[in-house]
């Protein structure tokens, strides 16, 4: 598997998206840049964490915004952060084993009424030169 930084390195291709694909929950969605971190770093579990546990944080806080996600990932364990724009941590878990390569990664996750896109109150998860 590749890199962190090799990861990130090919995603810099990443602004705005063409498509967005749909998540298993319903009013979930995410970026092609989001579609090419899985891909590349093998890690589809991760939106499952976003569009099940996440999601339902946002819905609790009901604030439209753009929310900060947070990987870290170190010796095969990593944390997941959720985070809002006055850097107060909203949600936490930690992962005891894991593929996801060595590092931290950022995403952006936007909550509200996205129009079509979402078809009401949803999230939109994307790398964050895609927000």
């Amino acid at each position: 598997m590749d890199t962190l930084n090799h990861i990130k390195d090919k995603l810099k291709q990443y602004y705005g998206s063409e498509k967005m694909y749909t998540g298993l929950v319903k009013r979930s969605v995410y970026s092609d840049g989001m579609k090419a971190l899985m891909d590349l770093a093998k890690c589809y579990w991760l939106y499952d964490i976003i569009q099940t546990e996440v999601l339902d944080v946002l819905k609790k806080k009901n604030v439209p915004d753009t929310y900060y996600f947070t990987i870290t990932s170190a010796d095969k364990e990593c944390t997941l952060t959720l985070s809002d724009y006055n850097n107060d941590e909203l949600w936490n878990r930690e992962i005891g084993f894991t593929t996801f390569p060595d590092g931290t990664m950022n995403l952006h996750i936007g909550y509200g009424d996205h129009g079509p896109v979402t078809h009401g109150i949803g999230i939109i998860t994307c790398l964050p030169s895609e927000n």
